[in-house]
């Protein structure tokens, strides 16, 4: 085992753990059912404490008591897998479970699927115990440490299957094995085997204790990917990356070991020999594998070698919100921000970031996604590899910056420039401000359709006809106002979150105001054309389109005074007052 990205903590922990060439030979099983495929959770009691602390010297001595269980699990497992999902049970067919590429495959895949299955059992009991069931008794917790000492797990399993369960997901004074691998510190070789068997037969506790039970699983609702499908449409170049071009990137940028390029090289042939499950292989580890390339990149530029490695129980990982951040600890300059580029920020903040995304790391890693639609799958991987491409391109024009120019060169405007040579026109789409631009547009767009409307029509003069038109031109500018405007996505006012907020809200009422206002009118007109209105009735219709002018005389003024109190935000950073949100939300009651 190599572990050349654990901290010195985590690498006394590994090497407490049997490698796959220290087993020995045992005599007999005490932890494993007969049959090989489930623990005898009874039994556990014997291996593990029942006393839990929240130490490093706890954690120390209880990693040194599952050598026993690893040592049997390594002898004696059986993947009795009938009962788990079918892309589970196809993943034994394309990977080999004692190759070390493809156990760490594994371990990717089954660490979400059980982080998913202990929170269902969870939601499950509480829905059989509440005959009132709410949404606060839905809520599970997000981070596996908090999930796994669930009530509802320590009275179902026992005290000494949630300590295992603590002991190999647990605080970061653990094991931890769920977030060193899916933050991308784990390389081919460098945990035992036997993991991965190991979350099998926990897979198998868990349904046979189910079973035994009489409970029916309920699973929660799963999300989707459909928004990656949207941002893949947004990059033009996307289908110029090719995966010959990765892997010849990976080599030449000199940024990955080679235990990386292995293990990216062994999802690319899955992916060329059109393995039925290799896009949902590629997108899981691709995950790990673009926060590795970004890392090492992070690394580079801001010259903090000591950020390689995983970070001690009481500093945080260096994950893709640091990395991206406009400032490393508060103090100094990102490096990396200026050498990725504008449109490249946003990109990774809509897909990884931003809570309107699709939030692509977060949801794959906690097991929330249904892998259902090919399309969005096909989207989402495709997505990762172009960004694996271009920070893998990024890391050698920074190399060949770094040779060609001096000092001097690099500060200078000219060879900022030079950063931009891979080309990615992005701009994001679930950016709080561009949600507000689209919703603006989308507002201007509606009332542009009413005046249409009212315009083909017999009930204006030719005068407001002309009036009408003449608002719908200025809509018209209005849009390509909202179209050309830029913003940087870091660095950004706490204020303005807001303001933005306020006005999206004017903005989409607005819209809402004048579809309401267009359908009502053209049930009126129907009426009115089919004779069917009575003379009460087509007074009120004539004073309502008399009324009809003004009205979108209004909402373009809204619409027109909301782009302009954002661009003021963007542009030369006018913070709200209080004044000023008083009158926004009057404008709200009043108008909208």
């Amino acid at each position: 085992m190599k572990m050349a990205l654990f901290s010195d903590y985590v690498l006394a922990l590994m090497k407490n753990l049997p490698n796959d060439t220290n087993y020995g030979v045992l005599i007999e099983r005490k932890y494993l059912n007969e049959n090989g495929f489930c623990l005898d959770i009874d039994k556990l009691s014997n291996l593990i404490p029942d006393e839990f602390e929240n130490t490093k010297e706890w954690f120390s001595k209880a990693v040194v008591t599952l050598r026993p269980l690893l040592i049997e699990v390594r002898q004696f497992y059986n993947l009795n897998i009938d009962h788990l999902n079918e892309f589970i049970k196809g993943l034994l067919d394309v990977l080999n479970i004692e190759d070390e590429t493809d156990n760490l495959i594994f371990l990717h895949i089954l660490l979400p699927s059980l982080e998913r299955f202990l929170g269902d059992v969870v939601y499950t009991i509480r829905k059989q115990e509440h005959e009132t069931f709410d949404n606060k008794d839905t809520i599970i917790p997000s981070l596996m440490k908090d999930l796994i000492v669930m009530p509802e797990l320590v009275e179902l399993f026992g005290i000494s299957f949630v300590r295992l369960l603590q002991i190999l997901f647990g605080s970061p004074l653990s094991l931890n094995i769920r977030n060193l691998v899916w933050h991308g510190f784990v390389l081919p070789g460098d945990l035992p085997l036997t993991l991965a068997p190991l979350l099998f037969i926990i897979f198998n506790t868990i349904h046979f204790k189910l079973v035994e039970n009489k409970i029916v699983l309920v699973k929660r609702s799963t999300c989707n990917l459909d928004r990656t499908i949207t941002i893949q449409q947004q990059i033009q170049n996307i289908t110029d990356i090719t995966l010959i071009g990765i892997i010849g990137n990976s080599k030449e940028s000199n940024i990955l070991m080679p235990d990386q390029i292995r293990l990216l090289e062994r999802c690319i042939e899955l992916q060329q020999n059109n393995t039925k499950s290799a896009d949902v292989i590629m997108l899981h580890v691709g995950l790990t594998i673009l926060e590795n390339v970004l890392r090492n990149l992070f690394i580079l530029v801001n010259k903090c070698p000591e950020r390689m490695k995983t970070a001690e129980h009481d500093v945080l990982y260096t994950t893709f919100n640091e990395m991206l951040s406009l400032m490393i600890n508060e103090e100094v300059d990102n490096e990396l921000i200026p050498l990725l580029g504008e449109s490249c920020i946003h990109l990774f903040y809509d897909l990884l970031i931003l809570p309107h995304g699709p939030r692509l790391r977060d949801r794959i890693s906690h097991g929330e996604v249904e892998f259902s639609d090919e399309k969005s799958l096909q989207a989402s991987v495709q997505i990762i590899l172009y960004l694996i491409y271009f920070v893998l391109g990024k890391t050698k024009l920074y190399h060949t910056l770094s040779i060609e120019t001096t000092t001097e060169q690099k500060e200078s405007t000219n060879a900022e420039k030079n950063y931009d040579t891979i080309g990615l026109q992005y701009v994001s789409l679930y950016h709080p401000n561009s949600m507000l631009l689209n919703q603006i547009k989308t507002s201007i767009y509606t009332v542009q359709g009413y005046i249409k409307a009212i315009c083909c029509t017999n009930h204006v003069t030719e005068k407001s006809k002309q009036a009408m038109t003449s608002i719908e031109d200025k809509l018209s500018d209005q849009v390509t106002k909202c179209s050309s405007t830029k913003f940087k996505i870091l660095g950004r006012p706490k204020s303005e979150a807001e303001l933005v907020k306020l006005l999206t809200h004017i903005s989409e009422e607005t819209g809402k105001l004048s579809e309401n206002a267009l359908h009502n009118f053209q049930a009126k007109d129907k009426e009115f054309q089919e004779k069917t209105l009575r003379s009460r009735q087509r007074q009120t219709f004539t004073r309502m389109l008399d009324l009809i002018p003004e009205l979108i005389v209004t909402m373009e003024q809204l619409l027109t005074f909301v782009l302009d109190r954002f661009l003021l935000s963007i542009q030369n950073h006018q913070d709200i007052t209080n004044d000023e949100r008083k009158r926004l939300k009057r404008i709200q009651k009043e108008f909208c």
